[in-house]
């Protein structure tokens, strides 16, 4: 019983077992609770990004040129994570005494290390989007409490192309929810000229003349 998470080829196949009991919600109400298996199996769609060596260079120098540092300071304001990210697909199914769902949906997976987050980070907003042809993309921007204040982030993936770093976009943390969560919020993607049409977690994408945008409800 428990949760079970079995690496089976690293980097390309995982197998994510679940035998135990969880609790219905209706409209927000806890109901009764049911005995629940979910079985799924993680397929990598292409191989690793590594941060932040495979990072857009110019998203790196735009946030470093924007900081005061001087001799070799500057290396220390890009914070001290390493990691990797990749994108692939969960498929399997979730079984209840009275519900049998078979499941298959996009996903996006990162490991960072290095100092803890609530030591280094001051805030950092990430999206992750995914488009019913398979493309899918996150970006993000992060702010550090002793370093660069507008770090900025991004990763796409698409069937022909594979995983690639995104060369630009303009979510600028210091304009979203700094002070309180936003009722909307809309991105422009540079670099792309994929369109996307699809609600995912209150984005609604619009294609724009070369570029993707997108706006939250």
């Amino acid at each position: 019983g428990g949760l079970t998470l079995s690496i089976l080829e690293p980097f390309q196949r995982i197998r994510l077992t679940y035998f135990g009991f969880l609790r219905v919600f209706e409209k927000g109400l806890p109901g009764d609770v049911e005995a629940v298996k979910l079985s799924l199996m993680w397929n990598g769609a292409d191989e690793v990004l590594h941060y932040p060596q495979d990072a857009d260079s110019g998203l790196l120098s735009d946030a470093l040129a924007k900081e005061r540092w001087r001799d070799g300071s500057w290396i220390e304001l890009m914070g001290d994570e390493r990691g990797y990210e990749q994108y692939g697909a969960f498929q399997g199914a979730f079984t209840t005494p009275t519900v049998s769902s078979d499941l298959r949906f996009q996903g996006f997976r990162k490991r960072l290390w290095g100092t803890a987050e609530h030591l280094s980070l001051h805030r950092d907003f990430t999206i992750f989007v995914s488009g019913r042809d398979g493309t899918a993309f996150t970006i993000g921007a992060r702010s550090y409490k002793a370093g660069c204040a507008r770090l900025k982030f991004g990763t796409l993936f698409a069937r022909s192309t594979g995983s690639r770093p995104i060369t630009q976009h303009d979510i600028n943390l210091e304009y979203v929810g700094e002070y309180s969560t936003p009722s909307s919020i809309s991105f422009h993607v540079k670099g792309n000229d994929i369109v996307l049409w699809r609600l995912l977690w209150g984005f609604v994408l619009q294609p724009a003349a070369g570029r993707t945008s997108a706006s939250r409800r």
